[in-house]
């Protein structure tokens, strides 16, 4: 699925994604298990989507610099975290050129591949 049709669902993929057992019960929590404190800390959350986990790192103390090819996704993660994070809309085929090196403390991607230039949901190997 390419970043324009990914943002034309947009609205209805943060719903899913807000209200799915799968995303609510086992992949952000799960993720989230794997992070510790993230006070303070610079992090890049790559493929970012529509921000739930953007919004637990910013409640959880950390600078989140948040980045996705998709302007809409973008865009509803960027009202979801009431301003409390930065939103780079990027290629992450490409370098983060918003992160100097060294400049981070973490980079975190959770179901990101599908945010990777190329990448559809029919190239995705199991």
């Amino acid at each position: 699925m390419s970043a324009s049709e990914y943002d034309g669902m947009a609205p209805a993929y943060a719903r899913d994604n807000a209200d799915s057992p799968y995303n609510q019960y086992y992949e952000r929590p799960a993720t989230i298990s794997l992070l510790r404190d993230g006070s303070d800390k610079a992090i890049s959350e790559i493929g970012r989507g529509a921000g739930l986990l953007t919004l637990w790192l910013v409640e959880h103390g950390a600078k989140v610099t948040a980045t996705d090819v998709r302007p809409r996704m973008i865009d509803l993660a960027r009202h979801r975290s009431d301003g409390n994070a930065t939103f780079v809309v990027g290629d992450l085929a490409r370098p983060l050129s918003f992160a100097p090196d060294a400049s981070l403390d973490m980079v975190v991607g959770s179901a990101f591949r599908r945010s990777m230039a190329g990448a559809s949901a029919r190239d995705e190997t199991p």
